[in-house]
């Protein structure tokens, strides 16, 4: 299969967040990420992303030290290659 999703990763926040780490199981290796980026709610955030054999990892933090508000809702857009 080579079908393109993109797939909404979203956090639901009682207080504000500085960043976060998360992985994704892929085991056995389906996934194929082929882009991930920020929402209105994580812009002028940092994302560094790694693809780590049966896991992909995404990071997001803000250098200038700015906070995710409170709130419910999407953080990052994931395309992958199913």
């Amino acid at each position: 299969i080579n079908d393109l999703v993109t797939l909404e990763v979203h956090m639901e926040n009682d207080g504000i967040v500085g960043g976060f780490q998360f992985d994704v199981i892929d085991d056995p290796d389906y996934l194929r990420v082929d882009s991930v980026w920020t929402t209105d709610r994580t812009d002028g955030f940092t994302l560094t992303t790694a693809d780590l054999s049966s896991s992909y990892r995404c990071i997001l933090y803000s250098a200038s030290n700015e906070n995710i508000s409170a709130d419910t809702g999407a953080v990052l857009y994931v395309k992958d290659c199913l």
